[in-house]
């Protein structure tokens, strides 16, 4: 897969190389956990990982990603302007 953001991690590790993606599928803005270990949380629900859900939408506004587990440090805002 190729990365378009690249970012440093350390012990305790929350990233995979390829985590997450932001992409459209059936006509939706989703993130897509890509087969990380850990996971990814959208808008407080994980998804990947152990979790069963592989997609979680993304709505007009502001969106809360977590790369990995709950507490990661790695937490961002997606903001989509539909």
């Amino acid at each position: 897969g190729v990365n378009e953001l690249l970012l440093e991690d350390s012990k305790p590790f929350q990233i995979s190389r390829n985590h997450v993606a932001v992409r459209t599928v059936d006509g939706r803005l989703v993130v897509e956990d890509r087969g990380s270990y850990l996971g990814a949380v959208v808008n407080g629900d994980p998804i990947g990982g152990k979790h069963g859900e592989r997609y979680a939408p993304l709505g007009g506004g502001s969106n809360t990603l977590v790369l990995g587990e709950r507490g990661s440090p790695f937490e961002f805002e997606l903001r989509v302007t539909l």
